[in-house]
């Protein structure tokens, strides 16, 4: 089904307006936990692959439960701890596949001029354990080399793999909400971003031009920006995966 951007726009501003404390209160929680995970040694790794795809789908369970209770809390941010497994599998079956592409695109430009490629990791390996502040200046102006060389090639590579991690981005709501299987979720959300490419793209944009005006707000607007994607994001999922809910109904059906 194609999407609605102003329908979605609308409909999600309706869903973020019932929870705007309980979403922003989740979103400071849960970057200072990411804030402590990233500078706890040996932790720092597991929570990217397992404990920050589950509290980044928090706000996926907070726009379920605002849009069948017109309520929510806090505490059903932290809901994807009971689909952990799944959840974190998602997040890096689609991180692979991105990361391939990447590697794709970055291989022709590595391969066109590879003996090139190799003198340089032969210099770098001069400077292993070097100590001497001369050397290590030396160490930074061969990398910064090095980084100048490949940048046409890394902003290439990166453009895919940002391209190719859109159509994703309905995954997790399939899965959290949609209680379908991985793999289903991987499958049935490819296609429905895929369809709907170009209103992504454009969504991302906007987002990503208010999200950087956020600046002038020393960046505390994210704390409403970001919640307010995501209840977009969910409405937009609605529109391809609709149901039917009771007028009264204001139960909460995420107990998952």
């Amino acid at each position: 089904m194609r999407i609605d951007l102003s329908q979605a726009v609308s409909e999600g501003g309706r869903i973020y307006g019932k929870g705007v404390g309980p979403m922003a209160l989740f979103l400071i929680v849960y970057g200072l936990i990411s804030f402590v995970a990233a500078w706890i040694p040996g932790v720092s790794t597991l929570y990217s692959l397992a404990i920050d795809p589950v509290l980044g789908a928090g706000m996926i369970y907070m726009a379920h439960q605002l849009y069948t209770s017109q309520r929510t809390s806090v505490e059903t941010g932290f809901k994807g701890f009971k689909k952990i497994v799944g959840i974190a599998v998602i997040n890096l079956i689609t991180g692979i596949i991105i990361g391939v592409l990447f590697v794709l695109v970055l291989l022709p430009f590595i391969a066109s001029d590879f003996s090139q490629v190799i003198d340089d990791i032969q210099m770098l390996s001069q400077f292993e354990g070097a100590t001497d502040p001369d050397d290590a200046q030396a160490m930074i102006d061969q990398l910064f080399g090095i980084f100048t060389n490949y940048l046409p090639a890394l902003i290439a590579a990166s453009f895919v793999a940002m391209l190719a991690s859109i159509p994703f981005i309905f995954a997790p709501f399939y899965y959290i909400v949609g209680e379908r299987e991985i793999g289903e979720s991987i499958s049935k959300g490819f296609k429905a971003g895929l369809a709907n490419m170009h209103i992504l793209v454009l969504f991302l944009i906007v987002l990503g031009i208010v999200s950087g005006l956020s600046i002038f707000t020393a960046f505390i607007a994210l704390l409403f920006i970001i919640p307010y994607s995501q209840c977009i994001l969910y409405a937009m999922y609605r529109q391809m995966e609709p149901v039917e809910l009771e007028p009264e109904a204001n139960e909460e059906i995420l107990d998952l």
